[in-house]
Parts: C-alpha cells; sequence; structure tokens
C-alpha cells in the first residue's frame, strides 16, 4: 500500500475514539468546532506541535491514502433549480454531436448493489429532474463490504486532480500496456489502488477526477498558443479499472476536440462505466449527479471558472459545460434542499496560482452561503490551501486545488535540475506536487439524526518521473504516488539505471516536494523527516505508526 505522509484532517462537531481502523479523530467538539487537525510526520513517535493549538495536540492513526476536495467561481446569485440527472435515456453510441448521452451521467448506489428509492425522499424530479431507474455500478469486485453492523457506515467521497493526457504521458501508457492499452492507463494510477480498499472497508466509496483531455479523434490542427488534448477510449476503461468512478468535464479543454469531441467523450464515458459531471444538453450539463440515492443522498455539482463562452448554445441539444455564472447559487440552493450533502467541483482557469485570487474567494463564500456542504478546486495545475470559509450562518471545508493527477507537467525537474524559472512549468517543482481528498460523510449517532461531512483528510502526492534517465517511451515512467511518511533511503523506489547521485538527489527532491506542499496546504512548516525504521517502506506506513497531530483552526480570509 502506498505511504500516507504527512496528512490533514478538517472535522466539524465530533468526538469519537481514535482508531487505527475507522480513521477516526480524537477531538473535543466543545473546545474545538470546525478545526483541523495537522499530522505531523516525525516517524518517531513523537510528538510535534507547531502553531496555535499546538499544546493541546492529539493523535491520528492513518491506514490509507486520502484525497483532495473543490472550490467554485463566479459573480451574482439567481437562476433556475438544480436538476438531478435522470440515467435512463441512453441514445445510441453513433448519436450525433447534438445528443447527449445522458447514461454517461446516473446515480452511483452503495457497493452492495441497487436499493429502492427512500419514500420518505423526494423523487430525482422533485429537484428539476425526471425520475426513474438510476445506474448501478457493479461493484461488488471492488469494494468488499466491511463487518456486519447495525449502525450506517460512512460513505467516502475521494477526490483527484486533473487528468491530463500530453503525448508523453500517452506513450507512457503505450510502453506499459503489455498488449492491452488499457492496462497501461490503470498502470498510471496503480499506486493509489489500495485508497479505495481500505476505505472500501468502512464502507462505499466514490472516486472523482478532472477529465481535461476530450477522449475523441485528434481535429484540431490548427496551430495554438495552449495544447490541444485528445485521448483513446482504452484511458477511461484504464482509470476505471483503476477505480475512478466519475470525471468531471466542465473544464477549458472539454472542446478541444469540438462538440464532436465531446460527444465522443461522454460516449466513451458511459461505455467504459464511468459517470460524467458538469457536460452535457441544456437539461443536464448543469444537473447534479447523484452521488449516492438516500442514507446519505449526496449531490455532486461541477462547474468551470471563469465562465468563457458567457453565454451557452442557444439550441438546447447542442453540448455544452457547465460554467460558474449567476445560475450556479440557484443550483446549489435547490440541491441542498434535497440532499444531505452538496459537493461543489470547480475547474479554476489560473495557470500555477497556488493563491486563491479574489474572485476565486467570492464564488466560494457565495457557494457556502447557498448551501454547498465543501467546494473542491482544481485547474492551475498545482495545490492550493485548504481552509474553512463562513458565510451565511454556514461554514463548510474548501480545498482550492489539487493539483494535477496525471499530466507531464514538471519533467524538467529532476536532480540537478537548473534553478526554478517562473514562466516554464516545466521546470517548477510545484508542478510535480499533487494531492488527494476524501471527505468523509457519516450520520451522527441518535434517532433523526442528519447526515453530514464529518472529516476531510488530505495526503500529498508526488509525480514520479525518471526522465532523463529514460527520455523516450520504452523506458519512460510517469505516475503518482504517496509522499514519503518517513527519510527514506535514497535507493528507495529509485529507478533503474540510476546512480548513487542521482538517487540522492531524487530524495532530496521528495523531500523539498513535502516540505513545500504541505506549506501551502495549511500554511505552516511541517517538521523534518525522521529516519524510515530498519525494514520500513517509506510510502507505506507500519499498521501500528502513531502519527501525532496539532488542532489549530482553519481561518477564514
Amino acid at each position: 500500500m502506498p505511504g500516507r505522509l504527512y496528512t490533514g484532517a478538517w472535522f466539524p462537531e465530533s468526538n469519537p475514539e481514535c482508531s487505527y481502523s475507522d480513521l477516526r479523530l480524537c477531538v473535543s467538539a466543545r473546545e474545538f468546532p470546525l478545526r483541523k487537525a495537522i499530522t505531523l510526520a516525525t516517524g518517531d513517535g513523537t510528538e510535534q506541535h507547531p502553531g496555535p493549538g499546538g499544546a493541546r495536540g492529539t493523535m491520528l492513526r492513518l491506514s490509507f491514502t486520502v484525497f483532495f476536495l473543490a472550490a467554485a467561481c463566479s459573480r451574482a446569485d439567481g437562476g433556475r433549480a438544480a436538476r438531478a440527472v435522470d440515467a435512463t435515456a441512453q441514445p445510441p453510441p453513433d448519436a450525433s454531436a447534438e445528443a447527449l448521452p445522458d447514461a454517461a451521467r446516473a446515480t452511483l448506489n452503495p457497493p452492495d448493489g441497487a436499493e429502492p428509492s427512500d419514500p420518505a425522499r423526494p423523487a430525482a424530479d422533485a429537484v428539476g429532474g425526471a425520475a426513474g431507474d438510476s445506474l448501478a455500478f457493479d461493484d461488488a469486485a471492488r469494494d468488499s463490504p466491511g463487518p456486519p453492523s447495525t449502525v450506517s457506515p460512512p460513505h467516502f467521497l475521494v477526490f483527484g486532480g486533473d487528468v491530463l493526457l500530453h503525448e508523453r504521458v500517452k506513450g507512457v501508457a503505450q510502453a506499459h500496456a503489455g498488449g492491452r492499452l488499457a492496462d497501461g492507463y490503470a498502470w498510471l494510477l496503480r499506486e493509489l489502488a489500495p485508497v479505495r480498499r481500505r476505505l472500501a472497508e468502512q464502507g462505499p466509496v466514490r472516486f472523482v477526477v478532472n477529465l481535461e483531455t476530450p477522449i475523441a479523434t485528434r481535429r484540431a490542427t490548427e496551430p495554438s498558443r495552449w495544447p490541444r488534448f485528445d485521448g483513446p477510449p482504452e484511458a477511461l476503461i484504464g482509470i476505471r479499472e483503476a477505480g475512478v468512478d466519475v470525471v468531471t468535464v466542465a473544464n477549458n479543454h472539454a472542446l478541444n476536440q469540438g462538440l464532436q469531441g465531446l460527444q465522443e467523450t461522454l460516449t466513451a464515458a458511459r461505455e467504459a462505466g464511468l459517470l460524467v459531471a458538469g457536460g452535457g444538453d441544456a437539461s443536464t450539463a448543469r444537473a447534479p449527479l447523484v452521488l449516492s440515492e438516500h442514507d446519505p443522498r449526496v449531490l455532486l455539482l461541477a462547474y468551470r471558472c471563469p465562465a468563457v463562452p458567457r453565454a451557452d448554445p442557444e439550441d438546447a441539444a447542442t453540448l455544452r459545460t457547465a460554467a460558474l455564472d449567476e445560475r450556479s447559487t440557484a443550483e446549489v440552493r435547490a440541491a441542498a434542499a434535497n440532499a444531505d450533502v452538496v459537493i461543489v467541483s470547480v475547474h479554476w482557469n489560473g495557470e500555477l496560482r497556488a493563491e486563491p485570487v479574489p474572485e476565486w474567494r467570492e464564488w466560494v463564500e457565495k457557494l457556502v452561503a447557498a448551501g454547498a456542504s465543501a467546494v473542491v478546486g482544481h485547474g492551475p495545475h498545482v495545490v492550493g490551501p485548504v481552509e474553512t470559509v463562513e458565510a451565511g450562518g454556514r461554514a463548510a471545508p474548501v480545498v482550492f486545488s489539487l493539483g494535477n493527477l496525471v499530466s507531464n507537467m514538471g519533467e524538467r525537474v529532476f536532480p540537478g535540475f537548473p534553478a526554478e524559472s517562473a514562466g516554464d512549468p516545466g521546470s517548477r517543482i510545484a508542478t510535480r506536487t499533487e494531492a488527494l481528498a476524501v471527505l468523509r460523510v457519516a450520520h451522527a449517532e441518535g434517532a433523526g439524526s442528519a447526515w453530514s461531512i464529518d472529516g476531510l483528510w488530505v495526503v500529498p502526492l508526488w509525480l514520479e518521473d525518471n526522465f532523463p534517465l529514460a527520455a523516450s517511451d520504452p523506458g519512460r515512467e510517469i505516475f503518482a504516488r504517496p509522499l514519503p511518511w518517513c527519510l527514506p533511503d535514497p535507493a528507495a523506489g529509485c529507478f533503474e539505471g540510476a546512480d548513487d547521485a542521482w538517487c540522492a538527489g531524487r530524495r532530496d527532491l521528495l523531500v523539498a516536494g513535502r516540505e513545500s506542499v504541505l506549506r501551502t496546504l495549511w500554511g505552516e512548516t511541517p517538521p523534518p523527516l525522521a529516519p524510515c525504521p530498519a525494514g520500513a517502506d517509506p510510502f507505506d506506513p507500519p499498521a501500528d505508526w502513531r502519527s501525532p497531530v496539532s488542532l489549530d483552526r482553519l481561518g477564514s480570509k
């Protein structure tokens, strides 16, 4: 299993037992409402408590790698009611560009199979959509049920960043395909597979990523300042087999291959068994995606920001992606009236911006006030801060950016690489750091109590790349892995063909990347890593490892 190093946790009001198995925190809700807990991976079991509240440190036991949440963007309130997606209408695979494969957006049911609609819960059309049969994943082979219990298990919503299929990434997938191209794309995410398995021991899991590449035939050939992406259908089959359930397409690259390219993407997602949020025709592009039908009812809304183009196509059948605009707050408000939890995912257009701009903060406040339970962002290609945002008498966790998940950015960051160039993402160490986040949705004890988000855990990742040891595809390796929980031996995880000096330089990059991303996430410099115990895997903490935790308020800015 990959490592779970220095993990941050946000939690509202809970005081459960500390437990390695169920990821809970020892927390006093009376003293620390809306607090963050920051684990300081000393690796030696000693506690370190930087910052305010450090003297009140507590312990968090980690058993998995976890993923990162979203943010939002636009300017005014109002608009139309949110619509839940009807998964029953499925056009044929050869449908025209104007037709939406509605099955690309549907309901995710718990892993033990489809359940009947909750009679106490309004049907899907109560929020503007059409009620009907929902698409259920057959998760029996991937989500093992936990131990029998009379208590409703928590649900885990895992979020990853941008999936960018650069030409080099496609070449690496091809080189590691072993005769089946989908296997090569699953290989890119192989180090994250244990995350879902560990979480699934506790309850249903849904894994969401931002697909920033049309899965379509390349059509755009004219010169462009920005990359125009494309990828094969096998890419979606591979990431689905790697554990991903949902892709969002509300981003600035969704139309790189035109409307027909977006149509092909939605069809390929449906055929791979993935659901899509943030794209479709006039009736579905802005509709909330049902991540859990009931107990709890969880909805996901996905938007792009800024809203360019500003106007939607006039023809309701024409495909489009969802912009964060004056309609969004009304959509969030309507969704919140008919759900236990509403997550808003926002793709910010702000290249390499780790610090949120004022417009992003304005939109996050509007979305939280409208009823968003959490906001998760991506788009800048670098990790952003995690904060609690209070607005309209409500408070919600916000992850401003998860960075990338799969990409070829930062390829010129390697041992001995030259000083960073501010205008060159290929030489910036921040483009090699990423994050995964998981939201835990739990049911409070007591009759009639509601479901809510009671935890957000964040684990930083590193985008491994063996360039320039292998500059071409046959030997090239690019993949995401968790950063180490202890100071590794330079040879640990190092690449074939690297000498001692190169491996030592790689370790220095891991250490520097860890410090950089954690400082960005939490605004605090982490303590230095302690050397790994003899025989320990630096990317896989032992089962009895206890990570010190410091409590501190997540400040609103």
